[in-house]
């Protein structure tokens, strides 16, 4: 009985560490890219993630350098400036009847010629925020990254 409980102990620890190194795997690949923008040969300046919360909660903010522009961004990039929903969400909007947002905590700074891309993973019926953003700013070739999960 012991023998049988020692290999399912064995086992289950191994199953463990195999899923551990399944996701180091998959985050390690979903860092080389950002909505499909490769930054796999740009300087990461700075990237914190407070993740790690209740149910994963939390939010990571990159920051990139590249080089030079890309010539070319992939499908759903749109040039700057952004929709009044992505405004509000980055940035936050005000007018008579009050100011709203900015829903994300990263501080992205007003960026006037660029583009940007921007995904609300929110479940519809759900009261929690879970949205993903980027901003590439021409006159810098930085880009912002954020990723808040609530």
């Amino acid at each position: 009985m012991k023998l049988i409980i020692l290999r399912f102990i064995s086992i289950f620890a191994a199953l463990i560490v195999l899923a551990g190194l399944v996701s180091c795997i998959t985050v390690m690949k979903s860092d080389k890219t950002v909505f499909g923008l490769d930054i796999s040969d740009a300087e990461v300046i700075s990237d914190t993630d407070s993740h790690g919360g209740w149910l994963g909660d939390g939010e990571r903010f990159m920051i990139v350098k590249f080089n030079e522009t890309p010539s070319v961004f992939p499908d759903g990039w749109r040039p700057l400036p952004a929709d009044s929903g992505t405004v509000r969400a980055i940035w936050g909007t005000e007018d008579e009847s009050g100011r709203y947002g900015p829903y994300i905590l990263a501080e992205i700074p007003r960026v006037t010629s660029g583009m940007y891309c921007f995904a609300d993973r929110s479940p519809d019926g759900h009261h929690y925020l879970n949205l993903t953003a980027a901003v590439y700013d021409f006159d810098t070739d930085v880009l912002y990254y954020v990723v808040m999960d609530t």
